[in-house]
């Protein structure tokens, strides 16, 4: 970074919004500004009755968070119950279409102006020189090219968490051929004018460096890591399954694309007497699937998210943490919770089929 300590985030989902998408930078942004950066940070209105479980991370005086409207239709941000929502869901995933040129399921595909507009003003008025941008969404990204129209001499950092045009998630899979080639365009100016592009893990850097050969020089790895202060908080502990007993916890989202992984979890439960599972979710999904088993609230437990200090004090008490990664959607997935729970020392349970985190975990006796 240059001598200026001053930088411009722009982060979608940048807490107080909740969700997994705030934690990389927010914690980032708690140790940039203990090394003296002044953060100004853009993000979304939170839109929900709750907010993300870092927020306490960005509570100082060195970062100033300013929220833009949404814009996205927040019917496309969950799974619609009922004829009405059901309904509103396809007028508004229209519109969406009708409205955007590339993809649709792009949450700040509508934010062009009102980010250009933000951004300007916050650079000229504190003299920024620097701008870290984050997708997903990707579009943000792209959308910042359009700062250099104005002020030439500002230097764009692109921050990638996920794979942009070589994923299957964020609706990538399904959009049409037309959309996916605007994407890549989008994708290609973004590594052709961004001073620097910083991906989590060696296989993304490996990919982009092979793709974009030219620019080569301006990506480099920028790994997930986790916070020392939630760590050290944690008492030490006595592990519980001195009876014989092995006691699993899953903490996080339960996406509706695991059906297939959770009925290999039943089976395993259902057979196992001595294994118990604790989930920490906003949701009970696949609670059907347990209960045609006879094993939830036997020996699945759903329980409400707590803090992240709460959580990893129950990951301490447990045997094992359970993972899962679906087929398709994590390629080389080395994410934020394998470096959480590896600071914990409490051993891996994966459920996946990708040989690259099969190999980690193995090689470095981290799990099964």
């Amino acid at each position: 970074m240059e001598e200026n300590k001053k930088i411009l985030l722009i982060n979608y989902s940048f807490p107080p919004y909740p969700g997994i998408g705030g934690r990389r930078w927010a914690k980032f942004a708690k140790y940039l500004a203990k090394l003296g950066y002044q953060l100004h940070v853009i993000s979304a209105e939170n839109p929900f009755d709750y907010e993300s479980k870092y927020t306490n991370d960005i509570k100082s005086d060195s970062i100033n968070v300013y929220n833009l409207p949404e814009k996205y239709p927040y019917i496309l941000s969950s799974i619609p119950k009922g004829i009405v929502q059901k309904i509103w869901y396809r007028i508004s995933l229209v519109f969406m279409k009708i409205a955007v040129k590339g993809n649709y399921y792009d949450k700040a595909a509508l934010w062009k102006d009102q980010l250009n507009k933000k951004s300007l003003e916050l650079i000229k008025t504190h003299h920024i020189h620097q701008v870290i941008i984050s997708g997903a969404p990707f579009s943000l990204l792209y959308f910042c090219l359009n700062l250099r129209k104005d002020m030439p001499q500002i230097k764009l950092y692109g921050d990638l968490r996920d794979p942009w045009t070589w994923g299957n998630g964020y609706g990538f899979k399904i959009i049409s051929n037309r959309r996916k080639r605007i994407e890549i365009l989008r994708e290609k100016k973004v590594m052709q004018h961004f001073n620097k592009i910083f991906l989590p893990i060696e296989s993304m850097v490996e990919y982009m460096k092979s793709n974009y050969p030219e620019n080569a020089n301006k990506i480099f790895l920028l790994p997930h890591a986790y916070d020392a202060d939630d760590v050290n908080s944690i008492a030490e502990f006595t592990r519980k399954s001195i009876d014989g007993k092995i006691n699993l916890i899953f903490y996080g989202a339960l996406y509706d694309f695991l059906k297939k992984e959770m009925l290999f979890v039943t089976e395993m439960l259902a057979k196992q007497n001595n294994i118990s599972l604790q989930i920490y979710s906003d949701t009970v999904s696949y609670a059907e699937i347990f209960a045609k088993h006879d094993i939830l609230k036997k020996k699945v437990f759903y329980n409400k998210t707590v803090s992240v200090k709460k959580i990893f004090e129950k990951i301490r008490s447990s045997d094992f943490v359970l993972m899962i990664h679906p087929k398709d959607i994590y390629t080389n997935g080395i994410t934020t919770k394998f470096y959480e729970i590896v600071s914990l020392r409490i051993p891996i349970l994966f459920i996946g089929y990708d040989p690259f985190v099969k190999n980690f975990l193995e090689k470095n006796k981290l799990g099964i």
